[in-house]
């Protein structure tokens, strides 16, 4: 999941409840500070360009081979492309 701090449809917090209430699986949330909805996937700033990255990155080590637990998908995102973007690894199973 990822979202900006400054979502102008308020989805910030929930988005943050949604990903602490999903199922318990492997799961990254990233939160781009100062990010809006949609300018964190689409405009050619460094963030967008930094979360189109990270999730590049997250597939990859997401989809390896024998699954993948959230501490090792957060590690594979540490750091992140851009300080303005942390990794949040979900609860362990």
């Amino acid at each position: 999941m990822a979202v900006g701090t400054r979502d102008e449809y308020g989805l910030a917090p929930r988005s943050r409840q949604v990903f602490d209430t999903a199922s318990v699986t492997a799961k990254v949330m990233l939160t781009v500070t100062g990010g809006n909805h949609l300018g964190i996937y689409l405009d050619p700033s460094p963030e967008a360009e930094a979360v189109r990255r990270e999730t590049v990155r997250f597939l990859d080590a997401a989809l390896q081979a024998g699954g993948a637990t959230s501490a090792h998908l957060a590690a594979a995102l540490s750091p992140t492309g851009n300080p303005s973007i942390s990794a949040i690894p979900g609860p362990a199973p």
